[in-house]
């Protein structure tokens, strides 16, 4: 059909020049340097709006295993630490690699420039990694720009009497272990734990041994069923009893749920027990 005319439907556009680019990229499905064209396949495409599908892929092919899909919502803003299940990346960036084996696009960077150094290679193994692709730096901000709301929180200055009382089974518990600081995780570098949910299923990291899982954000973990990397715990209740570290009778259950249900960006960080250390 003849192009009739293109209407703009944004009088004046609110996000920083780089961000919208990252926007664009974000949602688009047919740059072949995000896909291959037969897919039309997006980041949205499991992300939209930031969110997540609230599937379990197979990735045994790209060295991983089954691996629930990750709502971004909250998580760059939060400094949500590493990325995916396995602690593999350590930024936004370092999706340039799977841009190109999972999805078949050409890349957001030359294929000079990616393979030039260490760029093409799995980034946690080396710390810091020594280039950034072109551009892809937009999705990191879109990321912190998409915060989900608080979930069942009534009130940004106060929890429910039951959420209250969850958040003290969590300080006595000692939850902020692994969930700690402002941003709810001890996500960081060398940091995956086994909880006692690692399973054949699991697969491997980056085509090695398996040993933990990254220690996932609890900030609007309310909007991401199902839970754990497999997907396995349909509720967070049923995600808390798969700690095989943990104990708990179903009366403080309860309680704990209902405070992890209000954990949004309202909550200022992990309480812990006086004197604790944390993740």
């Amino acid at each position: 059909m003849p192009l009739l005319a293109t209407l703009p439907a944004v009088a004046t556009e609110k996000l920083a020049a780089n961000v919208l680019a990252g926007k664009k990229l974000f949602y688009d499905a047919r740059d072949p340097r995000l896909a291959i064209a037969e897919l039309l396949l997006s980041c949205a495409s499991c992300h939209n709006d930031g969110g997540h599908d609230g599937r379990v892929w197979d990735l045994t092919a790209q060295g991983e295993g089954l691996r629930n899909t990750i709502a971004l919502r909250g998580r760059a803003g939060m400094g949500q630490g590493f990325l995916h299940w396995s602690n593999n990346f350590d930024e936004v960036q370092d999706f340039e690699g799977q841009i190109r084996a999972l999805a078949g696009g050409t890349g957001l960077m030359s294929d000079a420039a990616f393979a030039a150094g260490t760029r093409s290679a799995a980034r946690h193994a080396e710390g810091r990694p020594v280039g950034r692709p072109r551009r892809a730096g937009g999705i990191r901000r879109l990321a912190e720009r998409l915060r989900a709301g608080a979930g069942a929180r009534l009130s940004a200055s106060s929890l429910s009497a039951n959420a209250a009382a969850g958040k003290a089974v969590f300080t006595a518990m000692n939850c902020a272990a692994c969930h700690s600081g402002a941003a709810f995780t001890g996500s960081g570098l060398n940091t995956p734990v086994d909880v006692g949910t690692i399973k054949p299923s699991s697969g491997s990291r980056l085509f090695g041994a398996l040993t933990g899982i990254d220690i996932p954000t609890l900030r609007d973990v309310w909007a991401t069923a199902p839970y754990l990397h497999d997907g396995s715990a349909p509720t967070l209740e049923a995600a808390v009893r798969a700690h095989s570290n943990v104990s708990i009778g179903d009366a403080d259950l309860a309680k704990l749920v209902a405070y992890l249900k209000e954990i949004g960006a309202d909550e200022p960080s992990a309480p812990a027990p006086a004197g604790a250390g944390t993740g």
